[in-house]
């Protein structure tokens, strides 16, 4: 019997079940045909893409962040700008070139009063970057140690460009009421800066006491009972012009109370010296 006969003859389950074996057995034969190939193919695939991933991901590792540059970017501007304004605030402030005349008629002025007798003063200016220049001044002059620390506290306030480079004071002999000083001052100028600017006036100068003279005579304690004497009723501040009642005598600086010379008048207090020994009178004494 061949096989079309058989099959006619054998029941209906049964041709169900052979036709599942011939689908199954088709099906098998068509994967190996063709579905081997392809999903070996597509897993090819799928590999030389996760590889071209990889690869991509590690090129672009080694590239920066271009957003934290674009961030770094922009602080930097920002911290340039702000130097910028801070040069420019700076310079807003410097003193001009041609101030040089102004300033040295505001420190000559500022010894008015002080007892201050001056030697010389020296200017040189120097040239430094474009711009901007480097004033210089020698100045010498002579005075009471007690006006020598009033002059320096009247020069600190006259602009804060102007600084005391160095500065020596000594004594010319032993007791001597004045001492040399040798006073060395710089400032920065620019060649387009602003005026000079006076901060403070004359009579807003805070004077101040100076109780210790380190060039006070070492035997100056033989002689302090000389000046118990002395006694101070009143001051007239007016600038060089001041006056002082000392034992009932109305007397400006340069003038004699008996031994004494008068060498500085101060809102309050008074500076005396008799050639070996200095002393000061105040109001409350």
């Amino acid at each position: 019997m061949n096989a079309a006969g058989y099959f006619t003859k054998i029941g209906k389950r049964e041709k169900i079940l052979a036709g599942v074996l011939l689908v199954i057995l088709f099906g098998s034969l068509a994967y190996r045909i063709f579905g081997e190939s392809y999903f070996s193919g597509q897993k090819n695939f799928t590999s030389s893409l996760q590889k071209t991933l990889d690869e991509i991901a590690s090129r672009k590792a080694k590239f920066p962040d271009i957003k934290a540059q674009e961030r770094e970017n922009e602080k930097l501007r920002q911290d340039y700008d702000s130097v910028l304004k801070q040069i420019e605030d700076y310079e807003a402030k410097i003193p001009a070139a041609g101030s040089v005349s102004q300033l040295l008629g505001e420190i000559t002025r500022r010894a008015e009063g002080l007892n201050i007798d001056f030697e010389s003063i020296r200017q040189d200016i120097e040239r430094e970057k474009e711009g901007y220049l480097k004033l210089k001044l020698d100045i010498k002059f002579s005075a009471p140690y007690s006006s020598v620390v009033n002059y320096l506290n009247r020069l600190q306030n006259l602009s804060e460009y102007l600084t005391v480079q160095d500065i020596e004071i000594a004594q010319t002999k032993e007791g001597a009421p004045q001492s040399k000083t040798n006073l060395e001052l710089s400032m920065l100028l620019l060649e387009k800066g602003i005026d000079l600017t006076v901060k403070e006036k004359e009579d807003t100068f805070t004077p101040l006491v100076i109780k210790m003279d380190p060039f006070a005579s070492k035997m100056a304690g033989k002689k302090t009972d000389k000046a118990k004497d002395l006694k101070l009723a009143g001051i007239t501040s007016a600038g060089k012009d001041s006056t002082a009642i000392i034992n009932d005598e109305v007397v400006k600086v340069g003038g004699q109370v008996g031994d004494w010379k008068v060498i500085q008048i101060l809102p309050d207090a008074v500076t005396l010296s008799d050639g070996a020994e200095t002393v000061s009178l105040t109001l409350n004494r």
